[in-house]
């Protein structure tokens, strides 16, 4: 969430693919296996922190393009300024 949150909010990125934010974390020394069940986890939360706005191609492997919803931003800012939710 973290990670998704820095790619959105401050490189300025309203949207942005599973890919590229995995490629973020892998330079950061925390790459994640599957992305796509981390995003989709975050996705199955009421209310949704994260949201698929489209998907090209037809598999597993598909570029999905993404998006932190207003309560994953409010989630993320609570988290880092300390107070529980």
């Amino acid at each position: 969430m973290v990670a998704a949150y820095w790619v959105q909010v401050v490189k300025d990125q309203e949207q942005w693919q599973s890919r590229a934010l995995n490629s973020e974390l892998k330079n950061l020394g925390h790459p994640i296996a599957n992305i796509t069940d981390a995003l989709s986890s975050n996705m199955r939360r009421k209310p949704q922190r994260i949201m698929q706005l489209r998907k090209s191609g037809n598999s597993r492997q598909a570029n999905k393009t993404y998006k932190v919803t207003h309560e994953g931003l409010i989630y993320v800012q609570g988290m880092v300024s300390g107070s529980s939710s």
